[in-house]
């Protein structure tokens, strides 16, 4: 063969090199795309000049169905090239040079895995422990917090034995922060909260199982949520949670623990809150005190809504009988005690208004006599408690 037949080097390696086209959502473009990262354009097999994008990628620009769109060049060859029958989301540069677009320099990855070999080849450098620009501690009070932790101590108890942040000790305990120091030692695990109706399960990050069972010790010894947190070490929150059945039922369930009903209270407790405010007792702890109930901010509320419901109870239309029979007496009687006795009727606050509105009726009419007491005021009316 003569020399004018031989073909040159790189002719010969562009023979070798194989094309596919490059389809883009699902057409074939009018752009092919080489095992060893080239793009052509198909018309007149003229190669493509990349770019570099800031973070080091090559892109080429392609026109498709009248608009240009950017590829990285490495997805073109991957997804040309490569089978990907795990369905992973990322490409990854082997030997981590991303200009290096060969096909057996590429391979499917997921996100992790893709950040995992950015780390061990150096690509990427993620600052922990003292080297983050956020830390504010010492490796020696991580080691001290760990070993702290490693005796048993809850977070909040380590957070005042070495005068830090809670956030520290539960980082530590829960979220795996300083893992490179707290691998090192036993750190007790977390229990787990129950199953929700869907089967999934959430993970505890403050409360072990032990401390769940404690709680519910307590409570079913009729213990009260703020002797429970002391005791057990928890908040408050977390016991009135577990007593309404709320969280941790696959615990509590196997507890004998009284249930939570705002609304249902004794029949006759109401009456006797109203008694007591009659009698002028306002102050919600003497109350609560005479009425044996616990002192709670639910049982003080609890006091106050019926207090409001005296005050705004509206009036029922009252009974000529009645209000006539009180004019009579309030004409010759002052006292609202004496009055209520003779018309049978409790001496209450409400009755005791009622009568003060009826002497101002009788004074506004400018006489001391009424021709038909049994006629009726409009601006009146009677709600007489029997």
């Amino acid at each position: 063969m003569s020399k004018k037949n031989k073909l040159t080097k790189m002719e010969k390696s562009l023979l070798e090199i194989a094309w596919r086209p490059i389809v883009i959502d699902e057409q074939v473009t009018s752009y092919s795309v080489s095992d060893t990262g080239l793009v052509r354009r198909n018309k007149n097999n003229m190669i493509l000049t990349p770019r570099m994008t800031d973070n080091g990628y090559l892109v080429v620009k392609l026109h498709v169905n009248g608009r240009v769109v950017d590829r990285r060049l490495h997805r073109l060859v991957g997804e040309t090239f490569i089978p990907n029958p795990e369905n992973k989301r990322t490409i990854n540069h082997k030997d981590g040079d991303k200009t290096n677009n060969n096909v057996s320099n590429l391979e499917w990855a997921t996100h992790k895995e893709n950040i995992d070999h950015s780390i061990s080849t150096g690509l990427s450098k993620w600052a922990r422990g003292i080297d983050t620009g956020s830390n504010i501690y010492t490796e020696e009070q991580v080691h001290e917090v760990c070993r702290l932790l490693e005796d048993g101590k809850q977070p909040a108890e380590v957070a005042n034995i070495m005068n830090v942040s809670v956030t520290l000790p539960r980082n530590i305990k829960y979220n795996n922060k300083w893992k490179h120091i707290s691998s090192q030692y036993n750190l007790p695990v977390a229990g787990e909260l129950p199953r929700s109706p869907v089967g999934k399960i959430y993970p505890s990050k403050l409360y072990t199982q032990e401390q769940i069972h404690q709680v519910c010790k307590l409570l079913q010894e009729g213990y009260s949520h703020a002797e429970v947190a002391n005791l057990a070490g928890v908040t408050v929150g977390l016991s009135s949670s577990i007593k309404g059945r709320r969280s941790w039922t696959s615990i509590s369930k196997n507890y004998n623990i009284p249930e939570v009903n705002q609304h249902a209270r004794e029949d006759n407790l109401r009456t006797k809150v109203v008694d007591l405010l009659d009698a002028g007792i306002v102050d919600y702890g003497e109350m609560l005190k005479i009425l044996n109930i616990e002192d709670t901010r639910n049982n003080r509320k609890y006091l106050a809504g019926v207090k409001d419901t005296i005050r705004t109870t509206p009036p029922k239309p009252h009974r000529r009988q009645e209000r006539g029979e009180a004019v009579k007496l309030l004409q010759c009687e002052n006292d609202f005690g004496v009055v209520l006795n003779k018309l049978g009727l409790p001496d209450t606050r409400v009755n005791r208004q009622y009568l003060s509105a009826v002497k101002r009726s009788i004074k506004v009419s400018g006489s001391t006599t009424i021709e038909n007491p049994n006629d009726d005021v409009e601006t009146f009316t009677v709600n007489w408690e029997k």
